[in-house]
């Protein structure tokens, strides 16, 4: 008599790593030496489609299918990630390697901003400015020296000034702002700057019940859903993967199974 292993019942759980692969202009493809852990990932799964193609005897008046043939076979999954990194937001935005650099606290003299009614002014917008100290606003060629708080407001933190209605400063005026910038190191993410993400999946489990098993496949990655910036909920983004034979594995997918190692 069959006797079912209860041990095979398995709750899934484990980590998710991505490399990704770079390509020359021949369409050489050459993967780059260390993973990235794509960190905590609540759901993630596959799905394996088969196209078949059957054929039709007409041998008799009641047509009938005497062969059918699977002529393709593709393998494709879904990876949500609420591990919300500049990694995995390059990879949702379909970028390039973030890149790090550093914002000194460098005074800024006479940055030339419009003065529009009702309307805020970024200060360093082309640079992305945060958080600024120091900040004193004077008309065009550095006179007169406006003050805060009865010709303009200054959000410090955010790097904004605001014109009173009412005060020196009129629509349309031309402005010299002096600041300085809140030091800091930042990462920078080209969104669309590489619509076209290679690279190898790995998924190691680490299930709380059943066998474990391990995925490896070569994968072409695209953006999933939506990112909410603003939500009640944790934010999470969506990552969908196509898997692509390049030779490295006799198959779409590899596939481990640890009989032995049982949780």
């Amino acid at each position: 008599m069959a006797i079912q292993n209860v041990k095979n019942y398995t709750i899934g759980k484990g980590k998710v790593y991505f490399r990704r692969s770079s390509i020359d202009a021949t369409g050489l493809e050459t993967k780059e030496a260390g993973y990235l852990f794509l960190g905590n990932a609540p759901s993630i799964s596959f799905t394996v489609e088969a196209e078949q193609k059957g054929h039709n005897s007409s041998t008799s008046c009641v047509v009938s299918e005497d062969e059918n043939i699977t002529v393709s076979t593709k393998c494709s999954g879904t990876i949500t990630i609420d591990d919300i990194k500049s990694g995995t937001l390059a990879l949702f935005g379909q970028s390039t390697e973030p890149v790090q650099d550093n914002l000194a606290a460098t005074p800024i003299s006479g940055e030339n901003i419009v003065a529009y009614e009702g309307q805020l002014m970024k200060l360093g917008e082309t640079n992305n400015v945060g958080a600024v100290t120091a900040v004193v606003v004077n008309g065009s060629g550095g006179t007169p020296t406006y003050v805060e708080g009865t010709d303009y407001n200054a959000d410090l933190n955010g790097g904004w000034i605001e014109m009173i209605s009412g005060g020196g400063i009129t629509d349309l005026d031309d402005l010299e702002v002096d600041y300085t910038p809140t030091a800091q190191t930042r990462e920078t993410i080209d969104v669309g700057s590489s619509p076209s993400i290679k690279g190898t999946l790995i998924f190691q489990s680490d299930p709380i019940q059943g066998h474990k098993h391990d995925f490896q496949c070569d994968v072409t990655l695209n953006p999933d859903g939506e990112l909410a910036l603003v939500t009640e909920d944790w934010q999470s983004c969506g990552i969908k993967f196509n898997c692509r034979n390049t030779g490295d594995f006799p198959a779409l997918m590899k596939v481990w199974a640890s009989i032995n190692n049982c949780a």
